[in-house]
């Protein structure tokens, strides 16, 4: 039967819920907003996760310009992280919206962009799945170690402009999928 849809009852639903599950669901189901448009729901989770991206921006920039001159390394490293979790964000928002569907963890955002066909053009979609696994990388160094195995001062101007190519890009994705379900 590949290929072939068939009906699941939402008994078998049911059956499939943790303890968790069921309350979450109970919770949304008190929602009238929430059970007339879901597509509606998932389009303004992804806006409020691209207005967060751009808080992070806001913040790695502000940072960044009040370093200038400073000697302090661990400015930069703030910067790094602010621009990486500025990536995470919108890419999550993004994909969040694809797949009616929450993805949190930071590999996995990138590894299910990665496979994605819907999210296009492709340069694009490697695009931030190349920044997202950079800049996790450099963000862990910067959060986690005494020893930066890099410049602080180049990472952290790449980071800024890497994350404003990657919020341009998923926020484009944002809106053409919310053009295509007619969520605009």
């Amino acid at each position: 039967m590949d290929g072939e849809r068939t009906h699941v009852s939402p008994r078998k639903l049911i059956e499939q819920f943790s303890d968790k599950t069921c309350e979450t669901v109970a919770e949304v189901l008190k929602h009238d907003s929430l059970n007339r448009n879901w597509p509606a729901a998932w389009a303004a989770v992804a806006d409020d996760r691209i207005a967060l991206a751009d808080a992070h921006l806001a913040a790695a920039v502000l940072v960044q310009q009040a370093s200038r001159g400073s000697a302090d390394p661990n400015i930069q490293r703030a910067v790094i992280s602010r621009a990486y979790y500025a990536m995470f964000c919108a890419a999550r928002g993004a994909l969040s919206l694809e797949t009616n569907g929450d993805v949190n963890a930071h590999t996995k955002v990138a590894d299910i962009l990665k496979k994605s066909t819907s999210l296009k053009p492709s340069a694009d979609r490697e695009a931030v799945v190349s920044a997202l696994s950079k800049f996790r990388i450099l963000r862990n160094e910067a959060d986690y170690s005494a020893y930066y195995p890099a410049s602080l001062d180049r990472d952290a101007i790449k980071a800024v402009e890497s994350v404003q190519k990657v919020l341009r890009i998923c926020r484009a994705w944002v809106q053409q999928i919310k053009k295509t379900r007619g969520l605009t």
